[in-house]
């Protein structure tokens, strides 16, 4: 499996270091799959996938998640940056 893209992001303002990796990746018969991780303190409590016949299609829904995240206004309480 390539990885296409990737997007590490952490809550500064979570206690407990809430954290969120997104990656796109094309499979060994060419099909996208949009993967993400999410979880704190370290430890991964979610995993989910989301495959896709178009990159095109994979890469809007990657960014659409990153931009979702990451927006200042979002609802949630918890708002992720880029880690660096």
């Amino acid at each position: 499996m390539e990885i296409l893209d990737k997007a590490e992001l952490c809550a500064d303002a979570s206690p407990k270091k809430a954290f969120y990796r997104i990656w796109i990746a094309r499979d060994d018969e060419g099909t996208f799959v949009v993967e993400k991780e999410s979880g704190a303190l370290g430890k991964v409590l979610d995993k989910r996938s989301w495959k896709y016949e178009d990159e095109k299609r994979a890469r809007e829904f990657f960014r659409r998640k990153v931009k979702e995240k990451t927006n200042p206004q979002r609802k949630s309480p918890r708002i992720y940056k880029h880690a660096v």
